[in-house]
């Protein structure tokens, strides 16, 4: 969906809301791919589960549209532009009914909870990768940032 503004706050490349299978999973696809909308102008992925998918599928475009903005403005991260958008730019629809769709709920929250699984019990790990965020590439380019920045403060303390 193309928007007037950037639809997420500063430093946000996505969101998620693992307990709640009606809100989209929100990825600024204009926070790392810039190029792809003009200045002050944003592009939003609306992601959505199996469960949710399956309801609207059968529905015509502008409704889905409309369903998914409204689950999105309804939840929208504190400082997001999101709650004054009544429709976006343009917007095109996927319905993929055997690949993104095929998500179990619950999926992201339990794969959310693996660093924390792991913190501490095994010296020196770094994860990173898509499934260690928002499973997209903005996800991995996310989580190998940060985990960059934990190696570099590893080492840095071991320099002292």
């Amino acid at each position: 969906m193309g928007l007037d503004q950037p639809s997420l706050p500063a430093g946000w490349h996505g969101a998620l809301y693992p307990e709640d299978d009606d809100t989209p999973m929100l990825l600024a696809r204009s926070v790392f791919l810039p190029a792809c909308a003009p200045p002050g102008k944003g592009i939003l992925d609306l992601l959505i589960g199996r469960d949710r998918a399956r309801e609207l599928i059968p529905l015509d475009d502008d409704e889905i549209e409309r369903e998914l903005l409204g689950a999105a403005r309804r939840k929208a991260p504190p400082g997001s532009a999101l709650p004054g958008v009544d429709e976006g730019l343009f917007y095109r629809v996927y319905r993929w009914e055997e690949a993104l769709c095929m998500g179990a709920p619950g999926m992201l929250a339990a794969v959310a909870n693996i660093p924390g699984q792991l913190a501490g019990r095994i010296d020196n790990l770094f994860l990173a990768g898509d499934y260690m965020g928002v499973p997209s590439v903005n996800g991995a380019l996310s989580s190998g940032n940060s985990a960059a920045i934990e190696v570099a403060g590893l080492l840095e303390s071991r320099a002292d």
